[in-house]
């Protein structure tokens, strides 16, 4: 992304070289009218409201098309952990219960995952040696007690990109919704909404933009009553 903008399209970049493109990606200028733009219409009092909310409107609708989604399908949030932590916390966790991830992906899973454990939970770590992510390894992992199950389609780590959708469609099959961390993924390679119960990502890498990040939450393994309690 960052490549295809001109460097004048920054503030302040002149002369400058930004190798930063996680969480402290310089700011666009249209960032910086997109905030006088939210301070004027805050200064409007309720009126502004409206104009706030179909600013929302519109961002869920471009990034349900993205994913192949409905836009009620999708929620923004202010990062891509608070989307994991709000999906971890409307399971309905029970002692034995277990969670599988990989300890090659993003820390936020793996914390939420290890807080789990004073609810007598186990969080299963797959260990990839260092280097790669075996999604057969992740499906060894499962049994008729994992609730959930966290994985990154493109590894912050490596880079490794997972085909979600074989993974999701065995998962499914067994009863076991799925986390997709989307958010090396987005603006990046085609990612499908449909392919997970849940879609996380942060808006700060691929669309260089301020902290925020989005939920999305599809059906796939019939988690309907999950969805509602995320969207409503």
């Amino acid at each position: 992304m960052a490549g295809l903008v001109p460097k004048t399209d920054f503030i302040s970049l002149q002369g400058k070289t930004s190798l930063v493109a996680g969480g402290e990606p310089p700011l666009l200028k249209r960032h910086r009218d997109a905030f006088e733009e939210y301070a004027k219409d805050k200064s409007q009092g309720y009126s502004g409201y409206w104009q706030h909310w179909a600013v929302n409107e519109e961002v869920r609708t471009l990034l349900a098309d993205m994913l192949h989604l409905a836009t009620d399908d999708i929620s923004l949030l202010g990062s891509a952990s608070e989307g994991i932590s709000q999906v971890v916390s409307s399971i309905d966790w029970y002692a034995d219960d277990n969670a599988v991830t990989a300890d090659l992906d993003f820390a936020s899973g793996r914390f939420a995952f290890s807080r789990l454990k004073r609810f007598g939970v186990e969080p299963r770590i797959v260990d990839g040696h260092g280097s790669y992510v075996d999604v057969e390894k992740i499906l060894e992992a499962c049994d008729e007690k994992t609730r959930l199950v966290y994985i990154s389609q493109v590894n912050y780590n490596t880079g490794q990109h997972i085909d979600i959708a074989p993974l999701s469609a065995e998962l499914a099959a067994r009863g076991i919704p799925l986390l997709n961390d989307a958010s090396h993924a987005m603006g990046v390679v085609p990612v499908d909404g449909r392919d997970a119960d849940f879609v996380v990502c942060c808006g700060y890498k691929w669309l260089l933009g301020a902290q925020t990040g989005a939920l999305s939450s599809s059906d796939p393994g019939g988690w309907g009553k999950w969805r509602n309690m995320m969207l409503c």
